[in-house]
C-alpha cells in the first residue's frame, strides 16, 4: 500500500496517482507520461514545463515490516529473557550470513553474465539496483533512527 502524503489516503501498492487530490506519487510527470524526479522543474524526457504536482509518497508495506521488526526487537528479548549481547551476537550471526550470501550471488552474476541472454541480464541488473536501493534505504533509515535518539 503506498500512502499520498498530501491527502493522507492509502492506494494499492502499483498506484502511480493518488485518487484523491490527483498528484502523482513520489514523481512529477508531463503530459506524454514520462516520468521525473519530484524536484524537476522539467521534464527530463521531453523537456515539456506542463508537469503534474508531485508528492512524496510512503510505502506502508516497508513501513509495517520495519514496524513489525521493531516490536520483535522491543518484546522478544524481555520475553524471553534474551540479554542484549546475545541478541547482539545473534544480529552479528544473521548478517554475516547474508553478506556472504550476497557475495556468493555477486560472484556468481560476475561469471555467468556472459551466458545469460539479455532479458535475463535485465532482470539481474534490476536485482542487483533493487538490492542495493533496498541497503540505502536501511542505512539512511538506521542514521536517521540513531540520530534522532542522539538529539533527545
Amino acid at each position: 500500500m503506498i500512502l499520498c502524503s498530501k491527502c493522507k489516503r492509502v492506494w494499492p501498492q502499483e498506484t502511480k496517482w493518488c485518487g484523491n487530490c490527483r498528484a502523482t506519487l513520489g514523481v512529477r510527470a508531463c503530459s506524454e507520461g514520462h516520468e521525473s524526479p519530484l524536484d524537476a522543474k522539467v521534464c527530463t524526457t521531453c523537456g515539456s514545463t506542463k508537469l503534474s504536482p508531485g508528492v512524496t509518497s510512503v510505502n506502508l508495506r516497508v513501513a509495517t515490516w520495519l514496524l513489525i521488526g521493531l516490536i520483535l526487537i522491543l518484546v522478544v528479548p524481555p520475553a524471553f529473557q534474551i540479554t542484549w549481547s546475545t541478541l547482539g551476537r545473534v544480529l552479528s550471526y544473521f548478517l554475516d550470513r547474508a553478506l556472504t550470501l550476497i557475495v556468493g550471488l555477486a560472484f556468481l552474476s560476475f561469471v555467468f553474465w556472459p551466458l545469460l541472454s539479455e532479458a535475463w541480464k535485465r532482470e539481474l541488473a534490476d536485482f542487483w539496483l533493487r538490492l542495493f536501493n533496498l541497503a540505502i534505504q536501511l542505512i539512511l533509515l538506521a542514521t536517521r533512527a540513531t540520530a534522532r535518539f542522539l538529539r533527545k
